[in-house]
């Protein structure tokens, strides 16, 4: 059953991937052949199956439209301090700031959740979709939520809690995922996993730092910049402060592999960027001096961090 179910999984890729070459073939369609390969198909209605489309957006029609989006969507996400990023959101592009990346909120970035892992680990959404059909019982006694975390748990080889609790994911009744108030029965399955050597833990990946390149990257297998190489020096930002903004220009990275700069301020990071510069408009209290760092992280997830910097 397994098996037929991955042929016909691939088939349907094949499909798509002729028509897309005579280009017969619309996002829309792209869009409805997902809700039919779909993790139990129109269970997660217009949540999960937009993985698919997200792929025919990404990788085969290679469109760029929604670079803003993903920017969007870091921007949000990023900072240590996401309440305070949830309250700055815009009202034009969401109603509920707060529903951005719960399955409550406008469904049209739902995607990011699941499409942010399978740029890192291509596959990952046809082995979800295979242990969500096939092996149902290793979830058994969980909510929707918390199965959907467990089985990427498992197919990742990683405890992967802290990162759909960050971005509060939420399937029944719209309570985001707690990873420390989990059912019994997911604790009990994780503590197997781990014990039996599935799932290790400790391992803290910043995956929202992905953009809309990232899985072509990972497809072809491309290298990173700063696991072992001191070349890059990122020492070199300056900060200017103008009109109540302190504007903070990056080093440009002659890598294939660099990704994006997180600023810090006083170790708390405030943003994640692509771009060589970063405004920050926090009002700071009178007589307050921000002294700011950048880490450069590489789409492999290495980093490599500069010293502190005042004005």
């Amino acid at each position: 059953m397994l098996q037929k179910n991955i042929l016909e999984y691939f088939c349907i890729i094949i499909f798509i991937n002729v028509l897309v070459s005579y280009h017969q073939m619309s996002d829309y369609l792209v869009h409805e052949i997902g809700h039919m390969i779909d993790v139990k198909p129109r269970e997660y209605a217009e949540r999960t199956n937009l993985v698919l489309e997200e792929y025919g957006v990404q990788y085969l029609f290679r469109e760029q439209y929604n670079r803003e989006i993903w920017k969007e969507a870091r921007k949000i996400i990023s900072p240590d301090n996401i309440d305070n990023s949830l309250k700055n959101c815009k009202d034009q592009d969401f109603k509920n700031c707060k529903g951005f990346f719960i399955n409550s909120g406008p469904y049209t970035y739902i995607q990011y959740i699941w499409w942010n892992l399978e740029s890192f680990y291509p596959g990952y959404w046809g082995k979800l979709n295979n242990l969500y059909r096939y092996n149902i019982t290793l979830i058994k006694g969980m909510s929707k939520t918390e199965g959907m975390v467990f089985l990427t748990n498992l197919i990742i080889g990683i405890d992967l809690g802290y990162y759909f609790e960050r971005y509060g994911l939420a399937f029944q009744d719209n309570v985001p995922f707690n990873n420390s108030l989990t059912s019994t029965n997911y604790k009990k399955g994780m503590e197997l996993a781990i014990k039996q050597g599935k799932v290790k833990t400790g391992i803290y990946k910043k995956f929202w730092y992905c953009d809309n390149n990232q899985y072509n990257f990972t497809l072809n297998k491309g290298a990173g910049c700063y696991k072992n190489n001191n070349n890059y020096n990122i020492n070199i930002f300056k900060v200017v402060y103008k009109y109540n903004i302190y504007n903070i220009t990056l080093p440009k990275i002659n890598c294939n592999g660099h990704l994006g700069f997180e600023i810090v301020e006083n170790n708390v990071v405030i943003a994640f960027t692509n771009d060589l510069y970063y405004l920050d408009r926090t009002k700071y209290p009178n007589g307050y001096k921000p002294r700011y760092k950048i880490v450069a992280y590489d789409r492999l997830l290495n980093y490599k961090e500069s010293i502190y910097r005042n004005l």
